[in-house]
């Protein structure tokens, strides 16, 4: 048997809704240029923001669970960062709480807008925590069924237990969703090292023409053009560099 809450955001749209978009995704697709030169522009901003959020957590912001087992991440660390990283556009929705036996499960939606696309982007975390209850008599301490049988007793209960855990719940949820926009958040924290993986950068920065090139380009053969394109590989990608030997050319051929 569970005790279910949903929250007082049961009649919100579904979170994958466009309507909840900023601006369509027509918009989205037509109008990125608005504010980039290119689309390589566009993803490579999108990159460096994700390599941002995917260095380590600073060693100030990190604690150790109660058993000393592993660590955590404070959440006045999680939530100044959103503030910082996200410029304070976050909020969270959804929270929805169930009652388990002893314990008190959770999620929560935590909401942020994306600082280069604009994009409403949302992360669901989950966390659980136990009811607290009074000390376990002695003469059933050693008894691990009766010990047991004793802290699934509501009439056990510590008075005002949920007083501060019902908020620490919520604090973890949004730790968890957190997590899942990068390392600096604690996405990597307690995972042994052989599964960690690193962020594998895949867009290259343009690597600007230099003018004395421009000049070389400007006033060179069909021949050297041809030499400039093999000799040049570090500019391939540049829609610059492929311009100006393009329109160098069409000027000799139409000089004939």
């Amino acid at each position: 048997m569970s005790t279910e809450n949903k929250g007082d955001n049961q009649g919100l749209p579904a979170t994958n809704d466009v309507s909840n978009l900023p601006i369509t995704l027509n918009q989205a697709v037509g109008s990125y240029h608005t504010n980039f030169n290119s689309l390589h522009d566009f993803r490579l901003a999108c990159q460096g923001f994700n390599t941002k959020v995917n260095k380590e957590p600073e060693e100030a912001s990190l604690g150790q669970t109660p058993d000393k087992k592993a660590q955590h991440i404070f959440i006045s660390h999680v939530e100044m960062t959103l503030d910082e990283y996200f410029f304070g556009l976050w909020s969270t929705e959804n929270f929805r709480w169930a009652v388990i036996a002893n314990e008190i499960v959770g999620s929560i939606d935590l909401v942020v807008i994306h600082p280069v696309t604009g994009f409403r982007m949302v992360r669901t975390g989950a966390a659980a925590i136990q009811i607290m209850v009074d000390k376990v008599p002695d003469e059933i301490y050693k008894d691990p069924v009766k010990r047991n049988q004793w802290a699934l007793n509501i009439e056990n209960k510590k008075p005002a237990a949920l007083d501060m855990g019902f908020p620490k719940l919520k604090a973890e949820c949004i730790k968890n969703a957190a997590k899942s926009i990068g390392k600096l958040f604690g996405r990597d924290l307690n995972r042994e090292e052989g599964n960690v993986d690193t962020l594998q950068p895949l867009v290259k920065a343009k690597v600007e023409v230099p003018e004395e090139l421009k000049v070389v380009i400007s006033e060179a053969d069909l021949d050297a053009i041809g030499n400039l394109w093999t000799a040049n590989p570090q500019y391939h990608s540049n829609p610059e560099f492929l311009t100006l030997l393009n329109t160098r050319k069409e000027e000799l051929k139409a000089a004939k």
